[in-house]
């Protein structure tokens, strides 16, 4: 007996028999290992919470054998597992279908990937990005700054927000500042964080 092309319906026992005289059989069995697949209908997209809630991902996968379902961050960070607010574990990946985040901070944010495998390569993943809605927080190192006529001054400030903010700096409180001869403007962002700089040419 052959069988072409192998499918995962063919898995099954097989019988041989020879009718003769003393009826003579022999059973062959057939176990189709399959890759493992995400199945998207019952596993989790994008998510967006506000800060201090908790949230449930979900990954479902088939295959033979069963798969198996790990998680972790894709940016390599620990995965943040809160069993109280004064009890927290950090650990590199989490197995099972289901990951429960509790209490997420902003920290938490980022993609997260559920990766399923069965020894029947390619093992295969799905990204899923959780989003962590917060107020604006903004941090001033130096809020009082004093130099010497003539030279550059550096003023700095750093917020945190998400979505993101639209960031801007203003003299007395009306006067937008753009950028010019006069001020050169730097703002880095990354993720939440935005770093601005403003630099005053030749302070007078």
């Amino acid at each position: 007996l052959h069988i072409r092309q192998v499918k995962e319906s063919d898995r099954g026992c097989y019988m041989c028999q020879i009718n003769t005289g003393v009826m003579k059989k022999q059973l062959g069995c057939i176990d189709v290992h399959v890759p493992p697949d995400i199945i998207d209908d019952g596993t989790s997209s994008d998510v967006t919470i506000q800060e201090g809630d908790n949230a449930t991902l979900i990954c479902r996968a088939r295959g033979h054998p069963m798969p198996r379902i790990v998680w972790r961050r894709e940016d390599g960070e620990h995965l943040v597992i809160k069993k109280s607010p004064r009890d927290s574990v950090r650990v590199d990946n989490i197995s099972g279908d289901t990951l429960n985040l509790t209490r997420i901070d902003r920290k938490q944010m980022g993609a997260y990937l559920c990766i399923a495998s069965n020894d029947v390569p390619p093992a295969v993943s799905k990204r899923i990005t959780l989003n962590v809605n917060f107020a604006p927080d903004i941090k001033v190192p130096n809020q009082l700054l004093g130099a010497p006529l003539g030279t550059d001054v550096i003023m700095e400030c750093f917020v945190e927000a998400y979505p993101n903010t639209i960031n801007y700096w203003v003299k007395n409180r009306g006067q937008m500042i753009l950028a010019g001869l006069k001020h050169h403007v730097v703002e880095e962002k990354k993720v939440y964080k935005v770093r601005m700089q403003m630099m005053i040419k030749q302070f007078n």
